[in-house]
């Protein structure tokens, strides 16, 4: 069977969760399947394979060399280029089925389901977030046309003939916003990326890291970008609600890429709260860093508002280090009876958390430890990728068997969703497009 990948998210490969996702599960593909041939779609000159992939000869590359990105022809000639790209691609290399992993993607037009022909369609949906907070996500940060674009990648989602969930959560808030059956979306955890693992940091760097971001005896690191749902603000709110006692030995280092004037307001805030021998601002760290961080950590604390997945509470197992996490979306999912639950909308309730965590026996560390460690078996990458294999050929088998595929119809609500998109854009910068009070 040929497997034709969108290669769009390994592109300089972005610092994101989708780009760790894709190269991670890719990897397994290749690795557990030596009978199907993979075919990557690479929209740049930028050579995938020779970068990640060299080492496997059931690749093949498939470079386009024109990378589409946003200019006043976005919906003209690269849409155009777009389908003329994809249809060529499927043509050349016979693809049985065409798997998205990140298919609401700024940087490109919306995948059409038309463009694919019969070819069935498999893309996995992270998460619904800007739909779900459009004055924070959409309009604060793009308006009404950031708001215009995502709805017409979302609603495009709804014709792919299979869709994957990362989590439960995922599931069920997309299929209530897109009003689809649940038979249509599949539950698949997704993995965590490799380069995360447990380790001995050797005593030169933990004393050069010790040095570098002054860390007392104990330390809590917190994963995450300057996103306003991340919860850093309120985290830092928390911690000075901490007695100063059960605080006076701890560290708190935020981690993430952020901002000048976030981290300028961040710092502000530690200032105002006294909190400047207890948290330090981190900013962007490489990828070897933030493993020795995490192999050094005593906590990881994750208290974000709303995730599609929450990856960093996974790397924290990984690691095996104890996380103190969210109890709503993804998260209370995910770090079920494995993680110390708190209320991310209460700096009160996080305080009470990360009073708990830095007054914990270590027996019962110990606990969180191992049972971190178990429920990190639920998200390894080989029976992942062996799960979305088998939705492939199924998808692809299914194929075979139609004798004609409706492009009328796909054309016709196409066409409905774009209507839609414009009425609705309207209400809702009506309803939303004011400044957030966030």
């Amino acid at each position: 069977m040929n497997i034709g990948l969108s290669g769009h998210a390994l592109i300089s490969f972005r610092q994101t969760g989708i780009a760790h996702y894709a190269l991670s599960l890719y990897k397994e593909l290749f690795c557990i399947d030596t009978q199907d041939r993979f075919f990557i779609f690479n929209l740049s000159n930028e050579p995938l394979k020779e970068q990640y992939f060299s080492e496997f000869e059931n690749v093949i590359e498939y470079r386009v060399g024109t990378r589409l990105e946003k200019n006043k022809d976005y919906y003209t000639t690269h849409k155009k280029a777009f389908e003329q790209s994809i249809k060529k691609f499927l043509h050349t290399y016979e693809i049985d089925v065409f798997y998205i992993p990140g298919p609401i993607d700024h940087t490109l037009p919306p995948y059409d389901r038309t463009y694919f022909g019969s070819v069935p369609v498999v893309a996995t949906i992270h998460d619904v977030i800007p739909a779900l907070f459009k004055q924070q996500e959409l309009f604060a940060r793009d308006g009404a046309n950031g708001c215009l674009e995502y709805y017409k990648r979302l609603l495009a989602t709804r014709h792919m003939d299979r869709l994957l969930a990362i989590s439960a959560t995922t599931k069920k808030d997309y299929a209530k916003l897109m009003h689809i059956s649940h038979q249509k979306i599949v539950l698949v955890y997704e993995s965590v990326y490799q380069k995360y693992q447990k380790k001995n940091v050797d005593e030169h760097t933990k004393r050069e890291l010790q040095k570098k971001y002054a860390i007392r005896s104990r330390l809590l690191l917190y994963v995450g970008g300057n996103a306003w749902r991340k919860n850093a603000e309120r985290l830092i709110e928390a911690l000075a609600l901490v007695p100063p006692n059960i605080r006076q030995n701890a560290t708190l280092i935020f981690v993430g890429k952020t901002a000048k004037t976030t981290e300028q307001r961040w710092q502000k805030l530690i200032e105002e709260n006294g909190l400047c021998d207890h948290a330090k601002i981190a900013g962007y760290v490489t990828y070897d860093e933030l493993n020795n961080l995490y192999n050094m950590a005593d906590w990881m604390v994750f208290p974000s508002i709303y995730e599609g997945f929450g990856m960093p509470v996974v790397e924290a197992w990984k690691c095996d280090v104890p996380v103190m996490t969210s109890n709503n979306s993804s998260l209370g999912e995910i770090g079920k009876n494995a993680a110390v639950l708190v209320n991310p909308f209460s700096k009160e309730d996080i305080a009470r958390g990360l009073t708990e965590i830095l007054t914990m026996s270590d027996a019962k560390r110990k606990h969180y430890i191992s049972s971190g460690q178990r429920r990190a078996t639920h998200f390894e990458g080989e029976p992942i990728a062996r799960k979305i294999l088998q939705l492939l050929h199924e998808e692809a088998y299914k194929s075979s068997k139609k004798k004609t595929c409706c492009m009328f119809f796909r054309r016709l609500t196409g066409k409905m969703d774009e209507v839609y998109c414009r009425v609705y854009t309207w209400y809702a910068t009506w309803r939303y497009g004011r400044p957030s009070s966030h």
